[in-house]
């Protein structure tokens, strides 16, 4: 018993904590071994050894007498010799010792690391079914915001409103985001010219990606409103100035170049709103011929001549006493 004990306690196998440097750099923790020999028995054994040369050999005869009163006392309750005595002694302790040694290094090894294999695949397992849970709602998110959004390009009568179109986008996949913007886009370029009323549709779109963009990354989603706004059966020329204006500190703030488009659509806005019928005040005044500058600054649109042949520019120009060539 007491050797079977001794040998269970230097057998007894360490886990592995991290892996080693005889592992490699790019070691798979999932395949490393995970328990390692225990190396207390040649700790011991050194420590044995410098103890022995430490202590001299007066103690090791102090020792062997111990071990003979045990021998003595062990045959005198066998009935037997000192000799029998003392070897089954020995042998009893020897093999009870590389008995539990042997049974610890194998069996109970080999069964510590069969429940970290079976701990291990029910993790893995229970992970996967996470993260297959987790893109099967994603989807279903995903899917159901781009069919929110056809019902009202559609113009359905059981549209969904703005809330309802925020909320789906909060939780809507970027790329899902990218599409519902270009579904949005190509219905109000497609009809702002014949058909307000079918372009008016993409309006909450638009203002529920704006709502939804709370970093303030993505000019095109303001521009695109402004544009809508102004461009409606019942233009809203506030609201279409300030989805204009928000589009253009975006993309200054955000260092991209072009979009002109901004300034000379926020011109219009803002000339509509000046009902006076002689000089506009100074500074609406000098905000418009700002944009105008702008705009005329891009040479797509300097040589397609919008402001040219825009019927308001033009006029309201004339009412400020203001020649074309003061905006190159």
């Amino acid at each position: 018993m007491c050797g079977a004990l001794l040998g269970f306690l230097f057998g007894i196998p360490r886990s592995r904590q991290r892996p080693t440097p005889d592992d490699g750099a790019d070691a798979n923790p999932a395949n490393l071994r995970r328990y390692e020999v225990n190396t207390n028995l040649e700790q011991i054994s050194d420590w044995l050894t410098k103890i022995l040369v430490g202590v001299g050999l007066v103690q090791i005869g102090a020792i062997g007498s111990r071990l003979g009163d045990l021998i003595d006392t062990a045959a005198a309750g066998m009935g037997s010799s000192t000799s029998l005595a003392g070897a089954l002694l020995v042998y009893s302790l020897t093999a009870g010792f590389l008995g539990g040694y042997l049974v610890t290094r194998t069996v109970l090894t080999q069964t510590f690391s069969r429940y970290d294999a079976l701990l291990l695949r029910v993790n893995v397992v229970e992970q996967r079914a996470a993260r297959a849970e987790e893109v099967s709602t994603r989807v279903a998110v995903d899917v159901q915001a781009l069919a929110a959004v056809d019902t009202v390009l559609a113009g359905e009568e059981d549209a969904h409103d703005e809330q309802a179109l925020l909320n789906l986008f909060r939780t809507a996949n970027p790329s899902i985001l990218a599409q519902i913007y270009a579904r949005a886009s190509s219905l109000r370029r497609a009809n702002w010219r014949e058909s307000k009323d079918v372009m008016a549709r993409c309006i909450p779109v638009f203002r529920a990606l704006c709502q939804n963009d709370t970093a303030r990354r993505y000019h095109r989603n303001y521009g695109q409103l402004g544009f809508a706004l102004k461009d409606q059966q019942d233009p809203d020329w506030i609201g279409a100035e300030k989805a204009l204006t928000d589009a253009i500190a975006i993309r200054d703030a955000t260092g991209v170049s072009g979009f002109r488009l901004y300034e000379f659509n926020r011109a219009l806005c803002r000339i509509a709103r000046d009902t006076s019928k002689a000089r506009t005040e100074p500074t609406l005044r000098q905000q418009i011929i700002a944009d105008l500058k702008e705009a005329q600054s891009n040479s797509t649109i300097r040589r397609s001549g919008l402001i040219e042949r825009d019927q308001s520019i033009t006029s309201w120009l004339a009412r400020n006493g203001l020649e074309l060539s003061e905006l190159a």
